[in-house]
C-alpha cells in the first residue's frame, strides 16, 4: 500500500532513489532487524595469522579462506566479480568452500567495521568499511559462520604494512615448508623465489581463471604427488578460484596439507601498489625489499 502512495506522489527519480536507500541501510531491512549480530566480532590480524601459524608448527591438516563482498556476490548470483566472470558452477563451488566447517577451517569474511571490530590505523579505504556495507555481508553470509569464528581476511595485508616484523616472521614460516605457489603468470618466478624459497609454481591467467580450474587443480595434484612430502603448503593468489581449488584440495587430498589464501599481498612484491591500502599507508619498494633481503638471510 505504501509503495503504492510513494509510487503515486513521487517522480520516478526520486522512488528509486529512495529504494536504493532502502536497500543500502540496514535498519530498513527486515533480514537485520531479525537477525541477533549482537555478539559477532571479527578475530584481529594478530589472532588470525597467530592461528595459522600454530596449525603450521603443528604440521596439521587445514586452510585459510578469505572471503570478501565480490565472493559473496558470485556466491548468491548476483553479479560477477571484477576479475572473474559469473559462472554458476564457481557460484556452486564458492557454497561449497564457504561451507568447509572443521576445527583448522579458518574462514574470514571483510566485515572489519566499527559494529564488528576495527584495528589501530585502519580506517575508510584501509580496511574498514561502514557498518551498513558489513552488515549487508554478514547477512547475506552468516549461515555458513554459525557456530564458527569468524577471521580477519586482511591478517597478512595489515601485519606486514603495521607490524613489519611480526608479518616477516610469519612470511620466514610459510617460507621454511618451500609451499607450491599458484597464481597470475604476471608474477616473477625470481620474486616467488625470493619470498618463498620455491620453484614449485602454477601459472595461472590474471583474469577468469576459473575457466582452467581443471587444469590447475591437476598440475597442482602433480607437484604434491612429486614432492611427495610428509606435509605440504599451497600458497594461493587468484581471487575466486583459490578459494574453489581450496576447496577441492581440501576435500580431496587426504595428506597432511595447510592451503592458504595469500590474496593481493603477492602483488606488493611485485611492484604492484593499485590498492587504495596501500597508496594510504605509504610504504615503498624500498620497504618491501628489506622483508625480502630479511627473509632470505638465513
Amino acid at each position: 500500500m505504501i509503495r503504492i502512495f510513494l509510487k503515486k506522489w513521487l517522480t520516478t527519480k526520486q522512488f528509486y532513489f529512495l529504494k536504493k536507500i532502502k536497500e543500502n541501510i540496514p535498519i530498513f531491512n527486515n533480514k537485520v532487524r531479525i537477525l541477533n549480530f549482537e555478539n559477532v566480532k571479527i578475530k584481529s590480524t594478530y589472532e588470525t595469522l597467530d592461528k595459522i601459524k600454530k596449525i603450521l608448527s603443528n604440521n596439521e591438516r587445514g586452510c585459510y579462506v578469505r572471503f570478501g563482498d565480490g565472493d559473496i556476490f558470485i556466491l548468491k548470483n548476483l553479479e560477477k566479480d571484477r576479475s572473474q566472470q559469473f559462472s554458476k558452477n564457481l557460484s556452486r563451488e564458492l557454497n561449497e568452500a564457504i561451507s568447509l566447517n572443521d576445527e583448522n577451517v579458518i574462514k574470514s569474511l571483510a566485515i572489519n567495521s566499527m559494529r564488528f571490530g576495527v584495528e589501530e590505523s585502519m580506517e575508510y579505504g584501509i580496511h574498514q568499511v561502514p557498518n551498513h556495507q558489513a552488515e549487508k555481508l554478514l547477512c547475506n553470509s552468516y549461515e555458513f559462520f554459525i557456530g564458527n569464528e569468524i577471521y580477519s581476511p586482511v591478517a597478512l595485508h595489515y601485519e606486514i604494512i603495521y607490524n613489519k616484523q611480526y608479518a616477516t616472521d610469519f612470511l620466514r614460516v610459510l617460507r621454511s615448508f618451500q609451499p607450491i605457489f599458484v597464481g597470475s603468470k604476471k608474477n616473477s618466478p625470481e620474486i616467488l623465489k625470493s619470498l618463498f624459497d620455491t620453484t614449485d609454481i602454477v601459472q595461472t591467467s590474471h583474469l577468469n581463471t576459473y575457466d582452467k580450474i581443471d587444469e590447475i587443480e591437476s598440475q597442482i595434484i602433480k607437484l604434491l604427488r612429486e614432492r611427495n612430502s610428509k606435509y605440504d603448503v599451497v600458497v594461493f593468489s587468484c581471487g575466486a578460484t583459490a578459494k574453489a581449488l581450496i576447496k577441492r584440495l581440501y576435500l580431496k587430498y587426504n595428506k597432511p596439507i595447510f592451503l592458504f589464501d595469500m590474496g593481493s599481498v603477492v602483488d606488493l612484491f611485485h611492484g604492484r601498489m593499485l590498492w587504495t591500502w596501500v597508496k594510504k599507508s605509504g610504504v615503498d619498494t624500498a620497504y618491501l625489499d628489506s622483508i625480502i633481503k630479511d627473509l632470505e638471510q638465513k
